[in-house]
């Protein structure tokens, strides 16, 4: 992973926040989601550190272009289904979801898989403006597949376009059965 992400310059202090706040929020829900198990862990922290290699190929639609980059890179270490769970992630981590993606994986990883995808989402989400001030900590609930962000305080009413982003991003969500409200 560190020489994937050195091969293809990802901005390593951004992974690193986007990865501390996909991890505290995995923290949250793992119990919920069945996502206890080490192999979750890791996969998200990989996803969060790789989820920007498609920029050094494009700007526009660098999700696929990551998400092509893991699928077919030679990655020592890695099996074809880590790979594709991960590439699943990378692709999935903005915009419009591919269900494609996820129909590519064993069936064991599609539900682990979709649920990590809006962990890493709503981390690049809150991220979104790479800026170096600290974040609010989004508290999740969890039930099934529908998700309840809150905020602290007024802070999601004081920044306007976090609430229009995730507002777009419930709308994505829905693409895959998940009922995001904030």
């Amino acid at each position: 992973v560190d020489a994937m992400c050195q091969r293809f310059g990802t901005d390593q202090e951004q992974s690193q926040r986007v990865e501390i706040t996909a991890m505290a929020l995995l923290s949250q829900v793992a119990r919920d989601w069945d996502l206890t198990d080490s192999e979750c862990t890791h996969t998200l922290s990989w996803a969060c550190k790789l989820h920007e290699v498609g920029l050094s190929l494009s700007h526009s639609g660098f999700h696929k272009h990551g998400a092509y980059i893991i699928q077919n890179a030679d990655m020592a270490g890695f099996s074809n289904p880590q790979q594709a769970r991960l590439a699943a992630l990378i692709r999935n981590h903005r915009r419009k979801l591919s269900k494609a993606a996820y129909k590519a994986l064993p069936r064991y990883m599609s539900d682990s898989t979709r649920r990590l995808s809006v962990l890493l989402r709503l981390a690049v989400l809150l991220h979104r403006g790479r800026s170096k001030d600290n974040k609010p900590m989004l508290y999740l609930d969890v039930a099934g597949t529908k998700v309840h962000v809150t905020f602290p305080g007024q802070w999601l009413q004081e920044h306007p376009l976090t609430r229009m982003e995730l507002e777009r991003e419930a709308a994505y969500l829905e693409a895959i059965g998940f009922k995001l409200r904030f």
